[in-house]
């Protein structure tokens, strides 16, 4: 079997990542290189940016993205210098949106029209580019509107590298070598997004499914649903629950049947909770030790 290596690249920032190939060719398998560099550091990020949009780091962010870029370029180079571009997978993605809602004011990005960002269930926050270059299957240009998810990279890793499927290690993720052919799509009806938790960009405990061109978005701690048509409304500014009560109510059986399937896990009241906004249910904090001279 001929090699084919793999490489994912997730918001990857190369910069100092060796490059010299020198066991490019070592092995008769099929090779598989990830590389991952997590925030791009947003937290060290300048002083200007856009007033607009209310983001006053963006200006080093963008210098952060054009060293992204410029080393993800060396890295791509130094595949043709060694003459394994032709056999070589390369997928460039992200596992999240941009931060776009974090309390304060060094929000270092925007994600605009679409809805929040990082750490919420909106498309802001979950949809993010995918691009696959597969010599001999992908065409240079080609532009897919399926959606797809990140648990979709391994079993299509597999295919790809001539390997069998291992259905246990991947059960919610599909195989994309059809679709990267312009053949088939994968089989599913829905993809669920669960999030039961709180995060730092201001989300709270929810979850949402997508179905065709609908999606619904429930949270848990207001006890709410919301239903939006994303093919006339991407930025989710229409709520379409009350008025469609029905695809609303299918919708949210429909995810969780599938998330009491896959034993999620969903929040619980805490009992000891004070909505005065009191210290009730919150563990106590230790004293510090005064340090003698």
């Amino acid at each position: 079997m001929t090699t084919r290596t793999l490489l994912a690249l997730t918001c990857a920032c190369l910069s100092g990542f060796p490059i010299d190939g020198s066991d490019a060719s070592a092995s008769e398998r099929p090779n598989f290189v990830f590389i991952l560099v997590d925030d791009l550091g947003y937290a060290d990020l300048g002083c200007y940016g856009s007033s607009f949009y209310d983001t006053p780091h963006l200006d080093a962010f963008a210098s952060m993205v054009h060293a992204m870029d410029e080393n993800v370029g060396r890295l791509l180079a130094k595949l043709d210098e060694l003459d394994l571009s032709k056999n070589t997978v390369v997928m460039f993605t992200s596992d999240n949106g941009g931060l776009t809602t974090k309390p304060g004011k060094n929000t270092p990005t925007s994600v605009r029209p679409l809805r929040a960002g990082k750490g919420w269930c909106y498309e802001g926050g979950i949809r993010v580019p995918w691009i696959i270059r597969a010599p001999g299957v992908t065409k240079p240009g080609a532009k897919c509107e399926t959606p797809i998810y990140s648990a979709d990279a391994y079993p299509t890793i597999l295919e790809l590298a001539g390997l069998d499927a291992r259905p246990n290690q991947h059960q919610d993720g599909r195989s994309l070598a059809g679709l990267l052919k312009g053949e088939t799509s994968p089989e599913r009806d829905f993809i669920v997004w669960h999030y039961p938790h709180y995060h730092g960009s201001n989300w709270r405990p929810g979850s949402a499914i997508r179905a065709g061109k609908w999606k619904l978005v429930e949270h848990y701690d207001y006890g709410k649903v919301e239903l939006f048509n994303l093919e006339e409304d991407l930025g989710e500014q229409t709520d379409l629950s009350e008025k469609l009560p029905e695809k609303a109510k299918e919708l949210r059986r429909k995810m969780h049947d599938y998330l009491k399937s896959v034993n999620a896990k969903l929040p619980e009241p805490n009992p000891a909770f004070d909505k005065s906004g009191g210290d009730a249910g919150k563990p106590a904090r230790k004293k510090k030790r005064k340090k003698k001279a």
